[in-house]
């Protein structure tokens, strides 16, 4: 079951760096003024898709909660939640900087 949640965990961390890298609504001109406002621009875009990261782990998380009752081996979801948040982040992280560095 372990392998299972970090599986789903690592298609939704790749799920949210392509976003984060590529979703973008807006025309060149905005583009650039988040490039003349890079330090606000990069946390804000970094903070939002991770918060979106964050979101889908407490799915996983709460899902597997459930699951955990049923079971007789028991999953630390804490250390597992802990451990997602942080993959999900530095994917949200290397996302924006993908968007921001080396625009596709």
């Amino acid at each position: 079951m372990k392998i299972f949640y970090y599986l789903l965990v690592t298609l939704l961390a790749v799920a949210i760096a392509i976003l984060s890298a590529i979703f973008y609504i807006g025309s060149e001109i905005s583009y650039q003024r988040l490039l003349d406002d890079l330090g606000l621009s990069f946390i804000r875009r970094f903070i939002g898709f991770a918060i979106i990261g964050i979101f889908g782990l407490s799915l996983l998380a709460g899902i597997n909660f459930f699951a955990n009752i049923f079971m007789t081996q028991k999953l630390n979801i804490k250390k597992l939640f802990l451990t997602g948040v942080l993959i999900v982040s530095l994917a949200s992280f290397f996302g924006t900087i993908i968007f921001f560095f080396v625009r596709l």
